[in-house]
């Protein structure tokens, strides 16, 4: 170097020292012995301002304090240095006057999350024992998309699980599902297939993951509901990003995902999934009802050869696959229905010209329905020892039993009440009930002390008109299921029909129509009450048999000319009289 440049460069040197000393100097949350080794470190290796430093010069640093300080204390000093950098960064962040979070944009590079370019991310890390965990390597060989998913899913983890625990286990079941895709190669997460994801699981990546976590599942969901457009071409719907009406969808029973991961034929998938998106955009069909017709199309694609696509099935392929569904031992009602489901999407296949013609003669496959009668109200002994028990059973649980024990409604209709279905009209209490099956409203008189109660209940804790008054830990409608295992739960723990009685929700709704029956309610009425659209349907909720053929017995033979043994005893006496 020339001897005339000397006094520049000195110039120059002692400019940037000057701007680092100020740099550090405003940073009055670390001690100044602890900056003053992270200046001499910074100097040494020409750094001249803190918003350089990084993660590749945090590994520097260790190794430098190696000869500078004992080991016990290198800990301190590195915590120094991470917090010389996230001042800068939170100087960055109040220069740009920035008020809310941003998620930021993917990079092709290292992510170390105590160094996270917003604030309110990297202190949530604060207290992270192992900082190595915190590494998140970007700019590894890998598909560009397979990354920017993952990174995708780390913010969405770190944005919404907020308790420390459960967000690192997420986040340690992310880096390890993270690892085996980069390690197989994979391009994306939302068209892995079955047997992938099944792979997935035994691998050792798989089984260090904690097994209440389903990460597979939790990203494609992650995925599925950010997507800008539904993304229509992936294996697995998740339903709360298709916004349906309120009406098509059952709050106490949701519906949350579709999956077409079992269609292992990719044609025969495709079509699938332009039937499911057809009944969900162009028919007002509800919800479960589309996924249960799914189900058993699925079924029938799942039935034939791998290699057989669904828009190319000869009459004996279709004919096969049918008869052995006719030999399983379904009933006729329920084989009509998986019937009914396939050939309504033979029916859109030949619509959308798929198909010139449904390669089946549905009417020979249709078998006879005979109507069955299935005598499932609840013995009185039963509701009897559960009424005096209920003082033992959850709050919640004890008033949905109520409603089905008095007013034989579904359970899904009990769980989706809302705060403004309990009410006095004339002299009598009513309820407002919305039946989900129907998709109408429908009033009908409660005893006056559920309404007392129920009244009591929404008044203390305050449930207001338009919320659900049983509601789940999310302030949602309540779950059937759950309702349904905790019934059997305390009934067991009760000992109710001596530990061997099995609650089903619908066989009070079967016990209410007999009991209307039984006090010679009309048919008609009780239809109404029970919200069927058809008689024969009301008749097989009624347990009339053996009661109504008893007490048409005993009526009958009151009459003593009806009586069999009182025209022998005539007989007999008629005949001695002629003897004599």
């Amino acid at each position: 170097m020339p001897a005339y440049q000397l006094p520049v460069l000195q110039k120059n040197t002692d400019e940037l020292l000057r701007q680092l000393e100020a740099e550090i100097k405003e940073c009055t949350e670390v001690r100044s012995p602890y900056a003053n080794k992270v200046k001499k470190f910074m100097i040494a290796n020409g750094i001249w301002h803190l918003n350089e430093l990084d993660y590749f010069w945090r590994v520097k640093y260790e190794e430098f304090l190696k000869d500078e300080v004992k080991p016990v204390s290198c800990s301190t000093y590195i915590k120094a240095f991470d917090r010389m950098k996230q001042h800068t960064i939170c100087g960055k962040a109040h220069l740009s006057g920035k008020k809310k979070y941003n998620r930021p944009a993917y990079r092709n590079q290292i992510l170390f999350l105590l160094y996270h370019p917003e604030p309110e991310i990297f202190k949530k890390f604060d207290n992270t024992v192992k900082k190595q965990d915190l590494l998140w390597n970007f700019s590894v060989q890998a598909s560009e998309t397979l990354k920017k998913q993952i990174f995708q899913i780390l913010h969405h983890i770190i944005e919404n699980v907020n308790d420390t625990w459960w967000r690192r286990m997420y986040l340690m079941a992310l880096k390890q599902f993270y690892r085996y895709c980069v390690e197989m190669e994979f391009n994306t997460i939302e068209w892995l297939e079955q047997n992938q994801i099944d792979q997935f699981k035994k691998s050792s990546y798989g089984q260090n993951i904690y097994r209440e976590f389903d990460i597979v599942n939790y990203a494609q969901k992650v995925l599925f509901t950010e997507a800008e457009k539904i993304p229509w071409n992936a294996n697995v719907w998740y339903m709360e990003r298709i916004h349906l009406q309120e009406e098509r969808i059952n709050p106490s029973d949701p519906v949350d995902t579709i999956s077409f991961l079992e269609i292992v034929n990719g044609e025969n998938r495709k079509l699938a999934k332009q039937y499911v998106k057809y009944n969900l955009g162009l028919t007002d069909l509800s919800l479960s009802s589309i996924k249960q017709e799914f189900i058993y199309i699925r079924r029938f694609l799942v039935s034939l050869p791998p290699d057989i696509n669904v828009d190319s099935l000869s009459r004996e392929q279709a004919e096969r696959v049918l008869y052995q569904f006719g030999n399983r031992e379904i009933k006729e009602k329920s084989y009509n229905r998986i019937l009914d489901a396939i050939v309504h999407f033979f029916q859109f296949l030949k619509v959308r010209n798929y198909i010139s013609e449904i390669p089946f003669q549905q009417e020979y496959y249709r078998k006879k329905e005979i109507l069955q009668h299935h005598d499932r109200s609840v013995e009185k002994s039963v509701t009897a020892q559960i009424v005096s028990n209920l003082y033992r059973f959850p709050e919640q649980i004890r008033l949905i039993y109520l409603h089905l024990w008095t007013l034989g409604l579904r359970i899904s209709e009990v769980c989706t009440l809302k705060g403004n279905a309990y009410y006095i009209w004339g002299k009598d209490t009513w309820i407002q009930v919305y039946q989900i099956k129907s998709r109408t409203y429908k009033r009908i008189p409660i005893p006056y002390a559920l309404y007392r109660i129920m009244k009591v209940y929404l008044s203390r804790y305050q449930i207001r008109r338009d919320e659900y008054v049983f509601k789940n830990t999310r302030g949602g409608a309540f779950c059937g299921d759950t309702f349904i295992y905790n019934m059997k739960r305390y009934c067991k723990i009760c000992g109710i029909g001596n530990g061997e009685y099995v609650f089903r929700s619908h066989d009070y709704r079967h016990g209410v129509a007999t009991q209307f029956y039984d006090s010679e309610v009309p048919l008609q009425s009780i239809r109404d009450y029970l919200g069927h659209e058809y008689e024969e349907m009301t008749l097989q909720y009624v347990d009339y048999m053996p009661r109504r053929a008893d007490n048409a017995n005993e009526e009958f033979f009151k009459n003593t000319e009806n009586n069999l043994a009182e025209c022998l005893r005539k007989e007999s006496a008629n005949e001695q009289s002629d003897l004599f």
